[in-house]
């Protein structure tokens, strides 16, 4: 549940995330997937995301998986979390952040991106060979990784 009377909701195998009217029940936006109401700048696409969450100042994050379809699937690209600003006058949404692992991942499923009450964002990096987090307090800044 994000600003009042609105629930985020992401459809990982349809690469969307709609805005619903927690009242009406209502798709207020659909962001990606075959019909998106939104325009994507460079490196805005998400693939098989994970744990969308409403941002202040107009912005969404969300873990994007950037791969498979399973068992056999190729990447769409590497794991990373994602900060999106969305323009609705402009109905464009473009990248406000992005977070990847070094070296990078590829994680078939789950994942998250959680800012946390200090500002830092916290990241859990899905099923991938590495099963880890990470804690970061800017965007190259790593806190703590296992």
């Amino acid at each position: 549940l994000g600003p009042p009377g609105q629930l985020l909701v992401s459809a990982r195998n349809m690469w969307a995330v709609y805005d619903i009217s927690a009242r009406t029940g209502g798709i207020r936006f659909q962001l990606g997937g075959k019909k998106s109401d939104f325009r994507f700048g460079p490196r805005a696409s998400f693939f098989w995301q994970h744990d969308a969450r409403f941002r202040p100042g107009h912005k969404i994050s969300m873990f994007d998986d950037g791969c498979c379809e399973l068992p056999d699937g190729k990447p769409e690209q590497q794991a990373h979390g994602l900060i999106l600003h969305l323009d609705f006058r402009r109905h464009l949404a473009t990248v406000a952040r992005t977070y990847y692992h070094h070296p990078g991942l590829y994680s078939p499923t789950q994942g998250n991106l959680q800012a946390l009450r200090n500002g830092n964002e916290f990241l859990g990096w899905g099923q991938n060979q590495e099963n880890s987090t990470t804690q970061r307090s800017q965007p190259k800044s790593v806190l703590r990784s296992t």
